[in-house]
């Protein structure tokens, strides 16, 4: 089973209707204090009736590039298939 959903793939997030402008949904923040549900949180709802644990999306920080990808965790515990490790990379 896939557990990781890319945003690239632009197939695979047409079939969940996975787009964009939902992911950058610029006032999420606002709808969500009183118990709203916000707008990016549909796909992710999707995804994951669909399996998926995590997805690759680009970084949305002003300035990054195609190149700057994140991943976004919705299912994570200490056992596998869904165990996360955090590393820090070593500064030079």
């Amino acid at each position: 089973m896939e557990l990781l959903v890319d945003r690239q793939d632009e197939d695979r997030c047409r079939v969940s209707r996975v787009n964009d402008f939902d992911l950058a949904w610029p006032v999420w923040k606002s709808e969500t204090p009183g118990g709203g549900v916000a707008v990016p949180q549909n796909p992710a709802d999707r995804l994951i009736a669909e399996g998926y644990g995590v997805m690759r999306v680009r970084s949305m920080v002003a300035g990054s590039g195609s190149a700057n990808l994140n991943p976004v965790v919705w299912r994570r515990s200490a056992r596998r298939p869904h165990r996360v490790i955090l590393a820090k990379e070593k500064s030079p």
